[in-house]
């Protein structure tokens, strides 16, 4: 998640670089070009990890208990995709494919389409708004996102979790409303509000789905929920 959302604001800081050097015509005539050609620099870093990356498994030897041995002895007769969809684990299921949902649309909506709805749908139109909301990506989620998860550890995921979605329902419309008025400092606030709500819901989301299943099917169920969710989140988004 966090390298994703590290991607995110290299994007916005790309498309706001090129807004600023470039005009209107540049950038429908050629400059649009540019992000897609420089995504062939990802080549080599996927050659360097091919070449020199080495496997790391920071759980070997963790689950030894007895427990878990049971656990071993079911896996070596069946895989742990039949496992997932037994009835007592399709609780745990949905939950890992409808609360990534939520992340995933409050995060697009607001550090993706935004920067759209600032400089485009919005009138007047924020000047300069895909810098607002890189620095709010910045402040709002880069940062917060990891110490929110650290705040789970010593106060629990679900409350943490909890409060973030509480102030996303009840600041969120509100947020929105100033974002809408076309300023820009106001509109950064407001985004950096937005994002701080998500980050206490999304920070410690992933401990929270793995948590949900036993440990040797917790890769391939919380996999299955997130990837899928994810999925059909990009095409109704899209």
């Amino acid at each position: 998640m966090m390298t994703a959302c590290c991607g995110s604001l290299l994007g916005n800081l790309v498309g706001a670089i090129m807004r600023t050097v470039l005009t209107d015509k540049q950038l429908i005539t050629w400059g649009w070009r540019i992000p897609f050609l420089s995504g062939i620099l990802i080549g080599f870093v996927a050659m360097y990890l091919r070449d020199h990356g080495k496997e790391h498994n920071p759980n070997a030897g963790e689950y030894a208990d007895e427990d878990d041995s049971q656990c071993n002895n079911n896996t070596s007769k069946e895989s742990p995709l039949s496992e997932v969809f037994k009835r007592e684990n399709l609780p745990a299921l949905l939950s890992s494919f409808l609360t990534p949902m939520m992340w995933g649309g409050g995060y697009y909506t607001t550090f993706v389409w935004m920067a759209i709805f600032m400089e485009v749908l919005v009138d007047p139109p924020i000047e300069h708004g895909f810098w607002v909301n890189a620095c709010s990506l910045l402040f709002g989620i880069i940062i917060p996102l990891p110490l929110a998860g650290m705040l789970s550890d010593h106060v629990g995921r679900d409350k943490t979790m909890s409060i973030g979605v509480i102030g996303l329902a009840i600041l969120g419309p509100f947020m929105v409303n100033i974002i809408s008025s076309g300023q820009a400092v106001e509109a950064f606030f407001a985004q950096w509000i937005i994002g701080l709500c998500l980050s206490l819901f999304g920070g410690p989301m992933n401990a929270w789905l793995v948590e949900r299943f036993p440990p040797h099917i917790r890769l391939t169920s919380a996999a299955l929920g997130y990837g899928e969710q994810f999925l059909i989140c990009c095409i109704v988004m899209s």
